[in-house]
């Protein structure tokens, strides 16, 4: 892939991104809308326009036409928008984390939108971990990190930008290493990378800024993202390392809160406060210019 074509991804993936969330803002702050962290209720589900910006450029991407590689993941994103969408929709927040929605199934028989979502994000992981892995050994483990990496996104969402830094981190180590191993052969890595890299940094300045949220919507199409990416790229021993990260994660999400650790270490503080605006910290969040108050509910 040469230099102009990676230009012309990015500018076309960063112009785009901005176009579609014009395009939804509106329509969310009318009819999806969320409590943030400071209860002020503002719209969510805003990767959808993520997620059509990557589905137009893959789709008309110059070339030989679609792998199946990108088939898998194209049909992984759209999955994962969706269910993300509906559980955005739905704004059932009463119960937290995967065992509290897996004890509601459980012990009550009652479906959460969480639990639904749990399970349909599960069996896309072990559907696109058989595309993209080549033996019933690194099947499972794939499974696990896509499913993982989709939960961990969730789990970094809960603050303005810090999901967005978690992902754009992945992807510049998904980068360097696609770049510094040319035994990678593949147009594929790249273009996905590129793109994503476009995308979130055209809507990284509006999550910081704290207009809107991505949501499920948005989390649940870039964890299943990385988590496919990062199994095409790694081999499979570092496959093991990130799951083991993955494992670690979630196990201290499960026991203490992933914000109380950040704000308790001043390096991470920093790190989650960067870029944030103050009013972002402050009693007012930020509101989009010209912006339209949610209907009230009828």
């Amino acid at each position: 892939m040469n230099g102009w074509m990676v230009i012309c991804l990015l500018m076309s993936s960063y112009l785009l991104t901005l176009f579609w969330y014009h395009a939804f803002y509106h329509v969310c702050n009318r009819h999806i809308v969320r409590e943030n962290y400071q209860k002020k209720t503002i719209p969510t589900a805003m990767g959808i326009s993520i997620t059509l910006t990557v589905v137009v450029l893959i789709c008309t991407l110059p070339g030989s036409g679609l792998a199946k590689q990108d088939l898998v993941l194209l049909v992984s994103m759209l999955m994962a928008t969706c269910v993300g969408l509906l559980d955005d929709i739905a704004n059932d927040r009463r119960i937290k984390g995967i065992s509290g929605h897996l004890q509601m199934l459980w012990k009550r028989k009652t479906f959460t939108s969480g639990g639904l979502k749990a399970i349909i994000l599960t069996g896309t992981a072990v559907w696109t971990s058989t595309q993209l892995t080549e033996s019933w050994l690194e099947m499972p483990i794939g499974a696990t990190i896509i499913a993982l990496t989709a939960n961990t996104i969730n789990l970094f969402d809960l603050r303005p930008g810090r999901a967005m830094k978690a992902v754009i981190l992945m992807l510049l180590v998904l980068f360097g290493w696609i770049a510094f191993h040319s035994s990678i052969s593949s147009n594929f890595l790249w273009k996905w990378c590129i793109i994503l890299i476009g995308t979130c940094l055209a809507y990284i300045p509006k999550d910081l800024k704290g207009y809107a949220m991505m949501g499920d919507t948005g989390a649940n199409a870039l964890g299943i993202l990385l988590g496919s990416l990062c199994l095409s790229a790694f081999p499979f021993g570092y496959q093991w390392i990130m799951l083991i990260l993955l494992l670690g994660i979630h196990g201290i999400a499960e026991i203490h809160s992933i914000s109380a650790i950040i704000d308790d270490n001043k390096w991470l503080r920093w790190l989650d406060q960067w870029g944030r605006p103050k009013q972002c910290s402050a009693d007012e969040p930020a509101v989009e210019p010209e912006d339209i108050q949610p209907l009230p509910n009828s």
